[in-house]
C-alpha cells in the first residue's frame, strides 16, 4: 500500500526480523490502533505490509480482540477485489501482528482529491469491483462497516489498467456463522462505531446493521467519486448525521448539470442512500447488476469484469430493473383492457376458422426444432472485441448463439495487446468457451508463474475440473493455472445445466474474474 513517506524515527522495529520470518524496513503510516510497516518475507524475499497493534494498546484484552478480528474477517475471503491477508499472530515479546499483501497504487481519496472528481463511467467500475468483493463477504456473513474513499484502495497489476482492493475490515461485523456470538460482543451495544460521512441512518441510531449499511456507504462513495464531495456534510459530526437521518437526498442531475450521468445512474443512488434500509438494495449482488447495466452504456470497456452473461449481451434487449416496474405495470394494465375487448371478437372468428386449420394440420409434417449451440468468452482485460468468423459480434464477456452448431474461428483483440485466434466447435450438449489473458505483443510465458482465475456461476456449486482432474471444489472458487504456454481445459459441471467446457490462455502474473450463468438442460 503505496503512501506518502512517513518521517522514520526511532521505531524499535525498524530492522527487525518479526516472528523469525519478516524484516520491518520502514514504517509506512500511524494508525489509530496500529502502525504499518513495510517487510520483506527473508525466505521468499516477498514483499509485504505488517500491521502492528501499538504497545498502549497490548495489555486492553478487547482492543486485541478487535486487532485479530480484522484478520480472521480477512482471512475467511478469497475474492480477488479484497486485499489478502497471508498471517498473523503474537510475537514471544507480545508484539501482535497481521501481515498483508502489498499493493502499489493509491486510495480512492487520494484519486478524488487530485482530480477532483471521476468520470461516471470510472466511478460507476470502482464502486462495481467493490460492490463484488462485498457480495463475498456478506455472504459469509460479514459487515465491513466503514466502508469509505481511504478503504478503497487502486492498483494497476498486469494486464488491469484500473484494479479495486478493498482494505481494512478491523471493524467488521459477523452476523451469520459460528463466529458471530463471540465477535458481535466486541462491539458495545449502541455504539456508533463508523466514520460519520459514510454511516447508514440505523448505524448511527445505534440499531443493529446488515449488509444494506455497507450498500448506504456505497451509494455515498458513489456520489463523492461523481461529485467530489459527500452528499450531506456539516461542521461537526453533528450536522453530518442529521443530514443522514432527516434531510432529504438532492437530485444529483439538478445540482450538476455539467455530469452528464449515464441512464439509471441516478436512480441506483437514490435507491442505495435510501433512508430505510428496506427501501435498498436488498444485497451487493444486486447493486452490481444494476452498476453492471449502467457500466457497459457508459463506457464497456471500463465495464468491471465480473458482468453477468445473460443480463447483459450485445444482442439482448435491456433487462427491466426494479427501478421500472411500476411504470411498466401502468402501460401493462392499459394494454391489457385494450386488448380483451379485442379477443372475444377474435374468439369467433377463431371458431370459424378452426375446421380449416385442423384440416390442414392433417396434411403438414411438424418441423424439427432447430439445434442450438453457446460459446462464451472471458478475457483479461475485459472489454475485448470479439469476432466471429471476422465479423465483430461483441465485447467480453460475452454469449454467442450459433444455430445450428458449426465450427467458427474466434478472435479476441483489443488495442495494444496480442490478439489471440481459436478454432472453437460448438455442441448443443455442452457449453463451449475461451478464457484469454491477452499480453502486449512480444512477451512470452516461459516463466513457471501461474493465473488466477476467480470462477462464479450462477447457481453456485459447480463442480470444477482442470484437464479431466476434478479438483475437489465448488463455484464460487480460486482456480491457479500455470502459465507455460501450453492451453489448460477447464470444465464446469453441476446437474440439470449443461457442462461447460473452456480452453485457457494464460499469462503470468494475471488474474481474471468470471461469472457464468449455467444454461439449463
Amino acid at each position: 500500500m503505496a503512501n506518502d513517506p512517513v518521517p522514520q524515527v526511532n521505531d524499535p522495529l525498524i530492522g527487525r526480523v518479526l516472528a523469525e520470518q519478516y524484516y520491518i524496513e520502514s514504517l509506512m503510516a500511524r494508525g489509530g490502533m496500529g502502525n504499518i510497516y513495510l517487510a520483506r518475507q527473508q525466505r521468499l524475499g516477498k514483499v509485504v505490509v505488517v500491521k502492528v497493534l501499538r504497545h498502549e494498546f497490548c495489555k486492553d484484552e478487547r482492543v486485541i480482540k478487535r486487532f485479530l478480528r480484522e484478520a480472521l474477517a480477512v482471512s475467511q475471503l478469497n475474492h480477488p477485489h479484497t486485499a489478502q491477508v497471508f498471517d498473523s499472530g503474537e510475537t514471544p515479546e507480545g508484539v501482535h501482528y497481521i501481515i498483508m499483501e502489498y499493493l502499489e497504487g493509491e486510495s480512492l481519496d487520494r484519486r478524488i482529491a487530485r482530480d477532483g472528481h471521476l468520470a461516471p463511467a470510472l466511478a460507476v467500475s470502482f464502486v462495481g469491483q467493490t460492490a463484488a468483493a462485498l457480495a463475498e463477504a456478506h455472504a459469509k456473513g460479514i459487515v465491513h462497516r466503514d466502508l469509505k474513499p481511504s478503504n478503497i484502495f487502486i492498483v494497476s497489476p498486469h494486464g488491469v489498467p484500473e484494479f479495486v482492493k478493498v482494505l481494512d475490515f478491523g471493524i467488521a461485523k459477523f452476523y451469520a456463522g459460528r463466529d458471530a456470538g463471540e465477535l458481535t460482543k466486541l462491539t458495545a451495544a449502541g455504539s456508533t462505531m463508523g466514520t460519520p460521512h459514510y454511516m447508514a441512518p440505523e448505524q448511527i441510531r445505534g440499531e443493529e446493521v446488515d449488509a444494506r449499511a455497507d450498500i448506504y456507504s456505497l451509494g455515498v462513495i458513489l456520489w463523492e467519486a461523481l461529485t467530489g464531495r459527500p452528499p450531506f456534510s456539516g461542521d461537526s459530526p453533528m450536522e453530518i448525521f442529521l443530514g443522514h437521518l432527516e434531510h432529504k437526498l438532492p437530485k444529483l442531475s439538478q445540482l450538476y448539470p455539467q455530469l452528464k450521468l449515464p441512464p439509471g445512474l441516478e436512480e441506483i443512488l437514490r435507491k442505495c442512500l435510501a433512508k430505510k434500509p428496506g427501501d435498498r438494495f436488498r444485497s451487493a449482488h444486486e447493486l452490481k447488476q444494476a452498476l453492471d447495466m449502467v457500466a457497459v452504456s457508459a463506457s464497456p470497456s471500463l465495464a468491471s469484469q465480473r458482468l453477468r452473461l445473460n443480463d447483459i449481451n450485445a444482442y439482448s434487449p435491456p433487462v427491466p430493473t426494479e427501478l421500472n416496474r411500476r411504470a411498466m405495470g401502468r402501460r401493462l394494465r392499459f394494454w391489457i383492457g385494450t386488448v380483451s375487448a379485442a379477443v372475444a371478437a377474435v374468439a369467433v372468428l377463431s371458431l370459424l376458422l378452426i375446421w380449416l386449420i385442423k384440416d390442414k394440420e392433417q396434411h403438414q409434417t411438424a418441423a424439427a426444432p432447430v439445434a442450438q449451440a453457446y460459446v462464451k468468452v472471458f478475457s483479461e482485460p475485459a472489454g475485448a472485441d470479439v469476432l466471429l468468423d471476422h465479423q465483430l459480434r461483441g465485447v467480453t464477456p460475452t454469449q454467442l448463439s450459433l444455430s445450428p452448431p458449426k465450427q467458427v474461428s474466434i478472435e479476441i483483440r483489443a488495442a495494444g495487446l496480442e490478439a489471440v485466434i481459436a478454432d472453437v466447435s460448438p455442441s448443443d450438449k455442452e457449453v463451449r468457451g475461451l478464457i484469454v489473458a491477452l499480453q502486449s505483443s512480444g512477451t512470452g510465458t516461459e516463466d513457471d508463474e501461474s493465473m488466477n482465475i476467480w470462477v462464479e456461476t450462477e447457481p453456485s456449486g459447480a463442480l470444477v475440473s482442470v484437464n479431466g482432474q476434478a479438483l475437489g471444489e465448488r463455484t464460487p472458487c480460486r482456480v491457479k493455472t500455470v502459465a507455460n504456454g501450453s492451453p489448460i481445459e477447464l470444465i464446469l459441471q453441476r446437474d440439470g445445466f449443461l457442462d461447460e467446457r473452456y480452453v485457457t490462455v494464460t499469462q503470468p502474473g494475471s488474474t481474471l474474474v468470471m461469472n457464468s450463468r449455467l444454461v439449463p438442460r
